[in-house]
């Protein structure tokens, strides 16, 4: 049994010198807090690279940061268009809600109506559920502006009618549910 041969040194050995000083210290301080020779800590760090596959030439970084920059200007128009979109549905829901609200308005809005009134759910759902509610605080809780003065009269119109089937009574400033 003979010895294994070695390969000669000099066709696996590297000359490696840091850019300056300050490179240098930072290299051979981080081998001697990971607690191995500075020659180890480099070859672990370009195998780590290679297996990683993270290593990448200036040219390769260049080509990753253009198609980058790319995909965000796609994400923006991308993003613009689903704001426009965004804003059209929106409009048209409000315009959509308008309608709905003036369809149902109109039983309490016109005079001679006949046929069944459908009153306001969200309004019977309050009055039934805390009992006692201020009349300053009603529309706020309906969240109806007070510049809607339409739908503030249809409020009002349906809440007499309540009144008159003795379903609420107006008292201290306020209603109180009496069904």
């Amino acid at each position: 049994m003979g010895r294994k041969k070695k390969t000669p040194i000099k066709g696996r050995s590297f000359w490696i010198y840091a850019k300056n000083d300050e490179m240098a210290v930072k290299w051979k301080t981080s081998a001697q807090k990971a607690g191995i020779p500075i020659s180890r800590f480099i070859v672990e760090l370009i195998e780590q690279h290679i297996e990683n596959g993270s290593f990448s030439t200036g040219k390769e970084k260049e080509k990753q940061i253009n198609e980058l920059q790319m995909k965000v200007q796609q994400l923006q128009l991308e993003n613009t268009a689903l704001d426009k979109k965004a804003k059209m549905l929106e409009s048209f829901a409000s315009r959509l809600d308008e309608e709905n609200r003036t369809l149902r308005n109109a039983p309490f809005t016109e005079k001679n109506f006949k046929g069944e009134r459908e009153y306001e759910q969200r309004l019977i759902g309050l009055l039934k559920e805390k009992k006692f509610v201020k009349e300053t605080e009603l529309l706020d809780l309906l969240h109806v502006s007070p510049s809607d003065s339409a739908s503030a009269k249809v409020i009002m119109r349906q809440l007499d009618v309540l009144q008159k089937y003795n379903l609420i009574k107006k008292s201290g400033g306020g209603l109180r549910w009496q069904g």
